[in-house]
């Protein structure tokens, strides 16, 4: 998680990232409608084996990301680089 605060700090030096203002027909939250972030777990074969082997879900989790799997988290900073959403709403939803 650190890591991932720091590449943060970093993209925010790098690119200017969105904020949200507010204003009355959003009620001040400065966000309007939804957009969903998603975790898709593919099972590979490697997958399955693991998942057979009925690991603890902190190692199935670990391989899950090594095989290929993108988080909430990493969705939702996706989106905050395209700048349809804000940190601030990525870390509360994902925390």
């Amino acid at each position: 998680q650190k890591q991932e605060e720091k590449r943060l700090a970093e993209l925010e030096a790098e690119k200017k990232l969105k904020r949200g203002k507010g204003c009355p027909a959003c009620e001040y939250t400065g966000y309007s409608g939804r957009t969903g972030i998603f975790e898709i777990l593919e099972i590979t074969p490697k997958l399955s084996q693991v998942i057979i082997q009925k690991v603890p879900s902190d190692v199935l989790s670990l391989e899950a990301r090594k095989e290929g799997m993108k988080t909430m988290k990493q969705d939702g900073l996706a989106k905050v680089l395209e700048g349809i959403t804000t940190l601030e709403e990525v870390f509360r939803v994902t925390e």
